[in-house]
């Protein structure tokens, strides 16, 4: 893990859902995520976020701002070693 100031000030939407292959994997999301929904100030590998045998497994990760309007994000594990940098969502 990789500590940014990139989330400093940065409170973003709840994250409502979050799969790997199409199995939820929300509550582990949820710990890196953190308390203040701003991935606690950090950039993890993305096999600390969903695992060493992640490689080629698609991930969905699913956010609900307070207004009720929805984000949500896809993609697949090329190389678990890389860094998950994530982009800012409005609240």
């Amino acid at each position: 893990m990789v500590h940014t100031t990139y989330f400093d000030n940065y409170q973003g939407p709840k994250l409502i859902k979050a799969t790997l292959d199409k199995k939820d994997i929300l509550d582990r999301i949820c710990e890196y995520y953190g308390p203040n929904n701003n991935w606690q100030n950090k950039y993890y590998p993305y096999k600390d976020l969903f695992g060493e045998n992640s490689r080629g497994k698609k991930i969905y990760l699913e956010f609900e701002t307070s207004h009720g309007r929805h984000y949500w994000f896809h993609s697949f594990v090329n190389d678990p070693s890389q860094l998950f940098i994530p982009s800012k969502i409005e609240r």
